[in-house]
């Protein structure tokens, strides 16, 4: 089953590959086919609805006053909205009807929901790709990747959405086919990453292929043991290995599904030279080790032009106009909104002002290849 994946232009091409790149980890019988071509929702389709808090959750766990701030004056847009982009994509490339159709957007729905396909039967969908921190504690790529590799499963057992919501349970369980009306029970649901006996009857019945169910478990399973090493790292404190790989050296840290740490690359640049210097080094010093940041832009840098590369070595070496401190602050944002900030602290390049800059992570978690 190919299923075919867009996102819409507010959701950010690096989220929206991390997703796809974690699913790919997982081969079988569904195959996520994206595309780099963001859609655009016209802004005559989106309207302003103030929510207060007992409408974004059923069961209040937060201040009232944090909620209502931060839901204040939401962009939302319908589902007939969300659903036309979808039939647009289909048409322009003539995909066949079978072919499920899943929009990934950061917009609120008129319903709140986290997804849902459409009601005349095609095989179109969204997933509300944004605001997940309120409901899970950890990465937003794994109840993303749930709902995705839960599809072909619901499609095979139910044939439709409607028969998906005929199906559901209103009671949570800890299964596929909870339907989480309290939008905090979804953390149950995702840490379980489980099928109740009573579907699992349904999907054998139904003869459902046993490669896409052994496919959706091997993803269930992987997206319950990451939920729980984020909860346990609390009392572990132990940080998830990285892995340099490739000519471009990619960071991945591998712990963590394999989570991409994406950086520019100057950041990246920036950041094996520290982790290349344990003992840490100041900035004022930085001009002796020209060579060393000059042979590591050349290997990431995607440009070929020799002046370039030795102007933009020079500029970090000498931090001209606040460069250095600048990309330094950006890798940092990077791993702060991938990790948080408790999980992230053994990654980041720290040092007070006039000091040495150093990474603490220890350096046997660090793999090249």
């Amino acid at each position: 089953m190919n299923i075919h994946l867009l996102r819409s232009s507010e959701i950010d091409a690096g989220k929206f590959f991390n997703v796809t790149d974690y699913l790919a980890r997982f081969p079988g019988p569904v195959n996520f086919l994206t595309s780099e071509q963001p859609a655009e929702i016209p802004a005559e389709d989106l309207f302003t609805e103030e929510w207060p808090a007992d409408k974004f959750f059923w069961q209040d766990n937060l201040l009232a006053g944090e909620v209502c701030m931060a839901l204040s004056e939401p962009l939302v847009v319908r589902w007939a909205d969300l659903f036309r982009q979808c039939r647009l994509f289909r048409e322009e490339r003539a995909l066949p009807a079978a072919d499920p159709v899943v929009l990934l957007t950061g917009h609120r729905n008129e319903k709140n929901w986290f997804s849902a396909g459409a009601p005349d039967g095609r095989m179109d969908f969204f997933i509300h790709a944004d605001m997940w921190e309120w409901y899970v504690d950890g990465d937003e790529r794994y109840p993303i990747a749930y709902e995705l590799m839960a599809l072909p499963l619901w499609i095979g057992m139910f044939g439709s959405f409607d028969g998906l919501l005929d199906n559901m349970h209103h009671d949570t369980r800890g299964c596929m086919n909870d339907f989480c009306q309290n939008k905090r029970d979804i953390g149950f649901k995702l840490r379980s990453a489980d099928i109740c006996p009573e579907c699992l009857e349904t999907i054998r019945k139904r003869r459902i292929d046993p490669l896409l169910v052994r496919q959706v478990f091997r993803v269930f399973d992987d997206i319950r043991s990451q939920l729980l090493f984020r909860e346990r790292y609390k009392f572990t404190r132990q940080p998830s290995a990285m892995a340099i790989t490739g000519r471009r050296k990619r960071i991945h840290l591998t712990d963590l599904g394999n989570l991409e740490i994406r950086m520019t690359p100057l950041e990246k640049t920036v950041y094996l030279f520290f982790l290349n210097h344990p003992e840490g080094v100041e900035f004022s010093y930085m001009p002796d080790h020209y060579r060393e940041i000059r042979g590591i832009y050349g290997q990431v840098s995607n440009s070929g032009v020799l002046a370039l590369l030795e102007n933009r070595a020079h500029a970090l070496c000498a931090n001209q106009d606040d460069c250095l401190s600048q990309v330094i602050s950006r890798i940092r944002n990077k791993f702060l909104a991938a990790l948080g900030e408790e999980m992230a602290q053994p990654y980041l390049i720290s040092g007070e002002p006039g000091q040495k800059r150093s990474i603490s992570l220890d350096r046997s978690l660090v793999t090249f290849g």
